[in-house]
């Protein structure tokens, strides 16, 4: 008897959810050829909300668009500063809409200007390398025990550190593609233009001819000093060298590798000289792509659709109840 009565509830609980599914999709069916009869009422609504909303989201697609310019400089003999804040005042004047100022620095499309940024490229290992050995020295243990307190990241992105970096990234945005004679070139050579800085560039650059003349004669002097041993040794042993402690020979390399390397450096530095700010390299006319960029015109007749069977479904809502408490 328990068995059967076991059977017979899984029968009806089979069978209820038997109605229980049947019922659903009927809801479904009938919901779907409601949506179908809505849409066929309403279709000439339908035509003008997609026509209207594909016009209006071409329009934004079109006036949304923003291009980036990337420009890495190296700033030269102590110029961080001045270009930093000269960048800032050029992203205040834009902001301002002052036409006439960016027209006066030599910008012919001031009106397709956005923003201008300007930021330090980060590489630590550069930031030691490009200093004098003591000095360098003092940054590592400085970075040292910087690490061990766990605070690196922040320290590297600070104002007073980043602004030491070699490389930094001027970033500029326009609302159209700009030539580089329109923006870039005139922004150059008004960085490049600071009287200040170019008698200090010419300074630097005198001084730094007479640091490479300096070291080339303190290499010959070094490379005479070791062709006379050589003379020398080599007549006493007949042709056999042999070097002592005393001779202190290995010092003399020793130095002389220095200097070697210090001029490959200095060379190296002085292309950059030519300019207060040397352009190293630019990235123009990228398009910024974003979660909607060329998509307005799908987004925006979607969204009005979807506000027009909001407001039907709740001015039907609201008719119903209202019905049903005026019965009431």
């Amino acid at each position: 008897m328990a068995q059967n009565e076991q059977n017979n509830n899984k029968e009806i609980d089979l069978t209820e959810i038997s109605r229980h599914m049947k019922r659903y999709y009927a809801r479904v069916g009938d919901s779907f050829f409601n949506s179908i009869l809505f849409v066929q009422r309403n279709i000439i609504l339908f035509a003008i909300i997609i026509v209207v909303g594909v016009g209006l989201g071409y329009f934004l697609d079109k006036g949304s668009k923003s291009y980036s310019h990337k420009i890495f400089v190296i700033p030269n003999f102590g110029s961080v500063d001045y270009v930093y804040n000269e960048v800032e005042h050029i992203d205040k004047k834009i902001g301002e809409g002052d036409v006439k100022y960016l027209k006066s620095i030599g910008i012919h499309s001031p009106k397709k200007l956005g923003t201008i940024k300007i930021e330090p490229v980060i590489d630590i290992y550069s930031f030691l390398d490009n200093t004098e050995q003591d000095q360098a020295n003092r940054r590592l243990e400085l970075f040292e025990l910087i690490a061990e307190q766990g605070d690196v990241k922040k320290v590297l992105e600070e104002d007073v550190t980043s602004k030491n970096y070699k490389t930094h990234l001027i970033t500029i945005r326009t609302s159209s593609p700009v030539a580089p004679k329109e923006i870039i070139e005139p922004l150059l050579e008004h960085l490049n233009a600071n009287k200040y800085f170019k008698q200090i560039q010419k300074e630097y650059v005198a001084n730094t001819d007479i640091k490479l003349a300096a070291n080339e004669q303190m290499i010959r002097q070094i490379d005479s000093v070791v062709n006379n041993f050589n003379k020398a040794g080599s007549s006493k042993s007949a042709g056999l060298m042999y070097y002592n402690d005393n001779t202190q020979l290995n010092e003399l390399f020793k130095v002389k590798n220095t200097f070697v390397l210090e001029q490959q450096k200095i060379r190296i530095n002085k292309l950059n000289y030519d300019y207060i700010v040397k352009q190293t390299s630019v990235v123009s006319n990228t398009l910024n792509v974003g979660a909607t960029t060329g998509r307005m015109k799908f987004i925006v007749p979607l969204f009005f659709i979807f506000v027009f069977v909001v407001v039907v479904r709740f001015v039907k809502f609201y008719k119903r109840k209202l019905h049903k408490y005026n019965e009431v």
